[in-house]
């Protein structure tokens, strides 16, 4: 519950919107490979690289709600639906202005290549 309080009081920007190609290595990975999100998750939970984590199951839909502190005070936040299958990706955090601000000036974003790197190293060694 506290994790869907925290969305409602947060800035909530789709990954979609932020890092197309890290979404689309999440979407080709879900339908090429069957990635197995719960397993990622777990893998996810042990790594030094995502400070804390939490899951929600949501009671309307049965979907789960994955989220990884990942920078600061920047959460990534998965939702997956009742047939494991991703309905949707967002990066959740207190002031998104200064987020915006570096995606408009093209610089890059450490937090996202190395969850990039985590994940296709992750899908490299479970093939």
């Amino acid at each position: 519950e506290d994790i869907f309080n925290l969305r409602t009081m947060s800035s909530v920007i789709s990954l979609k919107e932020f890092d197309l190609r890290l979404m689309e290595l999440l979407i080709v990975a879900e339908r090429d490979l069957d990635l197995e999100w719960a397993s990622l998750f777990h893998s996810m939970r042990q790594d030094p690289l995502f400070n804390k984590a939490y899951s929600a199951v949501v009671p309307e839909t049965g979907s789960v709600v994955n989220s990884f502190y990942v920078y600061e005070d920047i959460l990534l936040s998965f939702e997956i639906d009742s047939n494991s299958k991703l309905d949707y990706a967002d990066i959740v955090m207190r002031d998104s202005s200064l987020l915006l601000q570096m995606k408009e000036k093209k610089q890059e974003f450490k937090f996202i290549k190395a969850i990039a790197s985590f994940i296709l190293h992750w899908i490299w060694t479970n093939l």
